[in-house]
């Protein structure tokens, strides 16, 4: 009986243990899920009688909010944050921020951030024009100080720790529509002879994604038939127009519904616009799931302008960009043509990364595909006697190198030429014991190649202002030593001066990085010369390891 009882005992004390670390294993697992976030803001009444109140700024939000909350939408987490009970100041979204701060602990958590009420523009401590989100409490004769900073905002949604993240502005800073300028605002920008501020270029993080209501200069209105933000009210309907008939709608999709029925709706009074990172991004699903059969890459058009392109991947006719189309993942030469003119708008390699979404837009922008650099190269035989006998032991020179991006399909032309200049020595040879011997030795060198780039991303910024690319080179080479030797008895050697022209292959690597917005183009290389011998030696190939740095500009 003792002995059954022990047993129990422990086997008791067993499943009490499995049972615990059960529970915390699911509790580890369940805190690094990724998780559906929603921020959803909306002021509709203000204290300032120049702020006039939104009709529709709180049921905005509310809409978003009980979209993405509704049942089968998955989200996890969500708040939804307006004056209805009290004023909303600019430190209460501010919070709330934060608050999405602190949940938003992994990288692939989906957040969504919207935020409906007036907005305006007012003069920075730096004298500069800025833009402003009005909040319940903000005083018009005090702007700066009691309305939340645009460009703050942008910063605490930058900080969010998600790489799928889309921040959602339905109020624009023109001075009419969901926008109010003081009357002192409006006397000073009217004396400006240029646009009070030009459209910006955000510091965006990877795979965050903008979505306004209009365009810069644009009004963002309200209308009294739809009962919302017009722009919100297409936004909502768009979230169920799969348009590309992928099984999942995100939100680039969504936002080219409304972007375009906003257009019409407004008669061309309102542009919804976009921001997107430059190279793609992890969509936000807003509804549905991405069939695994159609899991390439998503390209799509945010402009009406761009959505008659045709695309044609790999010489292979892919049709309109006008609904968006799943294009194959990998390196890929894209082209898009003007269907009325048949003029090629683009022609470039590009990669494309399977579940990611690319704006047909960003490969219209001018290529710089040519660059030229100067440098130092180092180039040694590893072969002792054509060191010895022929070569320096270690030459150093300048180096000149010209780059092709693309030249041949999905790779580089590269060409460089090296000069190393004469170098004097002493020498000695077997025979002539007590006889030093001057020599002069000078190279050149050449090479033409093709070769293979790849971006690494850990090395380059999110707004790809600074990129950084391995390269694999293959080519062939050529190489021209002259040596001249002061024999003067003569007997020592069959020729004095003597040139010798050789070539062979070369096989590389190296790291380029761009400072893109300087035109400055810096890098290094390690390369393997493998050249026929010129020697008496039996061997026919003779080795040379070089290295060389070089800085440079692109056009």
């Amino acid at each position: 009986m003792k002995t059954i009882a022990l047993l129990s005992f422990v086997l008791s004390l067993s499943f009490g243990f499995a049972m615990r670390v059960t529970a915390a294993d699911g509790a580890a697992a369940e805190s690094l899920r990724p998780k559906k976030f929603v921020l959803s803001i909306g002021v509709g009444e203000f204290q300032s009688n120049l702020w006039h109140p939104l009709r529709y700024a709180r049921k905005d939000a509310a809409d978003i909010y009980q979209y993405f909350k509704a049942p089968g939408q998955d989200f996890d987490g969500g708040e939804l944050v307006t004056d209805k009970d009290q004023p909303l100041s600019a430190a209460s979204i501010i919070k709330s921020l934060e608050r999405l701060k602190q949940d938003n602990r992994n990288e692939e958590d989906t957040v969504v951030v919207y935020v409906s009420t007036h907005g305006t523009v007012a003069y920075k401590d730096d004298g500069k024009v800025g833009r402003y989100i009005i909040t319940s409490d903000t005083d018009p004769q005090n702007t700066k100080k009691t309305a939340l900073d645009y460009d703050y905002l942008m910063e605490l949604f930058q900080q969010l720790k998600s790489r799928k993240k889309v921040l959602i502005l339905a109020f624009c800073h023109s001075g009419v529509g969901k926008s109010i300028l003081t009357p002192e605002m409006k006397r000073a920008l009217a004396q400006l002879k240029a646009p009070y501020f030009e459209e910006p270029i955000q510091e965006r993080s990877e795979g965050s994604i903008v979505l306004t209501a209009s365009g810069w200069r644009e009004p963002a209105m309200e209308d009294a038939r739809l009962k919302n933000d017009v722009y919100t009210h297409f936004l909502i309907q768009g979230f169920s127009r799969d348009r590309n008939s992928d099984g999942a709608v995100s939100i680039t999709e969504a936002h080219a519904f409304a972007s375009q029925a906003t257009y019409e709706y407004t008669e061309g009074k309102q542009r919804p616009s976009a921001i997107m990172e430059l190279l793609g991004s992890d969509p936000v699903i807003v509804s549905g799931s991405v069939r695994k059969k159609d899991k390439g890459a998503s390209l799509f058009s945010l402009m009406d302008r761009f959505s008659k392109l045709v695309v044609s991947i790999d010489g292979k006719d892919y049709g309109s960009i006008s609904k968006g189309l799943t294009v194959p993942e990998g390196d890929v030469r894209l082209t898009l043509k003007d269907p009325d003119s048949q003029k090629v708008l683009a022609d470039r390699v590009v990669n494309f990364q399977a579940g990611r979404e690319y704006s047909v837009a960003n490969y219209l922008l001018p290529r710089l595909p040519n660059s030229l650099s100067v440098g130092v190269r180092s180039y040694q035989f590893l072969n002792r006697n054509v060191n010895q006998g022929y070569t320096p032991n270690s030459a150093q020179g300048m180096n000149l190198r010209y780059v092709r991006e693309e030249a041949f399909w999905l790779y580089d032309l590269v060409a460089e030429f090296s000069y190393f200049p004469e170098q004097d020595e002493k020498i000695e040879v077997e025979g002539y014991p007590n006889q030093r011997f001057d020599q002069k030795r000078s190279m050149m060198t050449g090479m033409i190649g093709a070769a293979r780039r790849m971006t690494l991303s850990s090395l380059s910024s999110t707004d790809r202002s600074v990129r950084t690319e391995a390269r694999w080179l293959a080519g062939v080479n050529s190489l021209l030593l002259n040596r001249v030797i002061d024999d003067r008895d003569g007997g020592a050697f069959d020729q004095q001066e003597k040139l010798v022209a050789t070539g062979g292959l070369s096989l590389g690597t190296g790291l380029d990085t761009m400072w893109v917005y300087h035109l400055i183009r810096a890098g290094a290389e390690v390369r393997l010369d493998m050249v026929r011998n010129f020697t008496v030696e039996k061997t026919s190939v003779l080795m040379a390891p070089t290295a060389a740095v070089y800085v440079g500009t692109f056009w």
